[in-house]
């Protein structure tokens, strides 16, 4: 098996997990999951968690993205991370014009992204913006 360094892969950060945490949890509060435990109990504890993760993202939110300076090959994923965070506060509910979340899906439209990593999570947050009429 061949290992990269951990500095190879921007994605493996713990921004990355907490967008795909919340992904999911915001598809178990939508009742897209079953789950075991008495419904009111299970939504409690997932709109918790929900706020929680999300509370987490705007605290590490850097200005308008989550980017860190990437050297070297994993460069090509750069603006991914700040894509999942965006496409990660809207699944879970926040307001495309909250000035923070504007400000990032600005940016995120402004950067000149090469890597399909990157690109493609970039579609999928912008594809979650509400259509402009007409």
């Amino acid at each position: 098996m061949i290992s990269r360094p951990v500095s190879a892969a921007p994605w493996r950060g713990g921004v990355a997990v907490l967008c795909f945490a919340l992904l999911a949890l915001a598809r178990t509060a939508s009742g897209a999951l079953p789950s075991p435990e008495p419904p009111a109990a299970l939504e409690l504890r997932v709109d918790q968690a929900l706020s929680r993760a999300v509370a987490h993202l705007w605290r590490s939110q850097q200005k308008d993205h989550w980017e860190e300076k990437v050297p070297g090959a994993a460069a090509r994923d750069f603006g991914g991370r700040t894509a999942l965070c965006v496409y990660a506060l809207l699944t879970a509910g926040e307001s495309y014009q909250d000035a923070r979340l504007a400000a990032c899906i600005d940016w995120l439209c402004h950067q000149k992204m090469t890597g399909v990593y990157a690109r493609s999570l970039r579609v999928m947050a912008l594809s979650s913006l509400p259509r402009k009429p007409g």
